[in-house]
């Protein structure tokens, strides 16, 4: 019965997750509708992406702190509805300063969704299986951020976005209902309240760990040297077409789906440090094999083993990081979150310099070359624990 009441509440978590990150990146495909509708340019209307992406970084320090005080499936609960709330206030916006607004709310409240999820799987598995649980959840969200573009696209294709995104609120709202009801006695456990002392203690007990250091620092290059690409697909790699440039970009969480699903299989030929440097070599090829600009269907598939080798640093990034701190493990999966997504917001700059300082070739090869040695120096220094990898 222990088991079957472990796995019902990691399926809520990991449906939580899947449909959360639905609404992540859904406005990527209606810009075009949005621009027109609320009569401002496409670069404008593109900054509904910044918007959601910087309250869910900043955030983070806070929510991660407030998950471990309060409880983690209560934070998640709370945070799931208030993106359903600040999504619907979407839906009816009638100008585009208030749906910029309310994708700043959903941005905040997004980030207390899947870095506590990822904390409450650690508190929930053990060690030794931690990380198949956690891999599973990642390749939930990643369908999630798969169908919410491909959902969102079809949809406003076909009625308009305001639909579309009506769509995936009612998605969401299903899942707030059934993970309520299978984690209810998480969310009835009273944490001890907040309190500032606690809060800061938790921190300093994580940033003690000096390999926190190598997580969060690893976490910020590979966010930068990889999704830094992703803006310049479509004007660089398919010269401005963007059908294929979506279809490139699919093929990513594909990869991280299919690595989710070989894990098993991975964990008996492979020894983590080895997963870690292996994973990191088949993203710096596929990064050198992009360079060259090749038809679109070479580009995608090299999208693809960019996927499964890029998880295979991430996810074990993430092991090690809900062993950071047991006793403060939501405020350790902020700062990793928050390290995530400010090396993504950095990618870009460093991408578009090095295309227009060296070019697409050099720029490429740094990149790959610092992606093998960040996982050489990941493979010999992280730990999991008091274990190397």
């Amino acid at each position: 019965m222990m088991i079957d009441h472990l796995q019902r509440q990691l399926l809520a978590i990991s449906f939580m997750g899947l449909t959360s990150n639905l609404l992540l990146r859904c406005f990527d495909p209606m810009l075009p509708q949005v621009s027109a509708e609320m009569n401002v340019s496409v670069v404008t209307a593109a900054s509904l992406g910044t918007a959601f992406a910087i309250p869910f970084a900043f955030m983070q320090p806070l929510l991660g702190a407030v998950g471990d005080m309060l409880g983690k499936a209560r934070l998640i609960m709370v945070s799931s509805v208030v993106l359903v709330v600040a999504s619907v206030v979407g839906i009816f916006a009638d100008s585009f300063a208030m749906l910029v607004v309310s994708r700043v709310i959903a941005g905040a409240a997004a980030g207390g969704i899947v870095p506590s999820s990822l904390a409450l799987v650690g508190d929930l598995v053990r060690v030794e299986l931690r990380q198949v649980a956690l891999v599973r959840f990642l390749g939930a969200a990643l369908t999630g951020n798969l169908l919410g573009t491909l959902i969102a696209g079809a949809i406003a294709d076909h009625f308009n976005w305001r639909v579309a995104l009506a769509v995936l609120v009612s998605l969401l709202a299903i899942s707030v209902v059934t993970s309520s009801i299978a984690l209810r006695q998480r969310i009835a456990e009273k944490g001890a309240g907040f309190d500032f002392d606690v809060a800061r203690r938790g921190y300093a007990t994580i940033l003690a760990n000096r390999n926190s250091y190598v997580c969060f620092g690893a976490v910020f290059f590979e966010g930068a040297l990889i999704f830094g690409l992703f803006p310049y697909i479509a004007p660089l790699f398919t010269g401005g077409r963007l059908t294929e440039a979506g279809l490139i970009i699919a093929a990513f969480p594909l990869g991280g789906i299919a690595y989710s699903l070989s894990l098993p299989w991975l964990m008996k030929r492979l020894k983590r440090a080895h997963m870690i440097v292996f994973g990191t070599c088949l993203v710096a090829a596929q990064l050198v094999l992009v360079s060259f600009v090749p038809p679109w269907p070479v580009q995608m598939l090299a999208f693809l083993a960019l996927g499964i080798g890029f998880y295979q640093l991430h996810a074990l990034i993430q092991l090690a990081v809900t062993e950071l701190a047991p006793s403060a493990r939501g405020s350790a999966m902020a700062l990793h979150a928050a390290c995530y997504f400010m090396g993504m917001g950095m990618g870009p700059i460093f991408y578009g310099f090095g295309f227009i300082t060296f070019g697409i070739f050099p720029t490429m090869a740094i990149s790959a070359v610092l992606m093998v040695l960040l996982g050489v120096f990941c493979s010999r220094t992280m730990r999991i624990g008091s274990a190397p990898v």
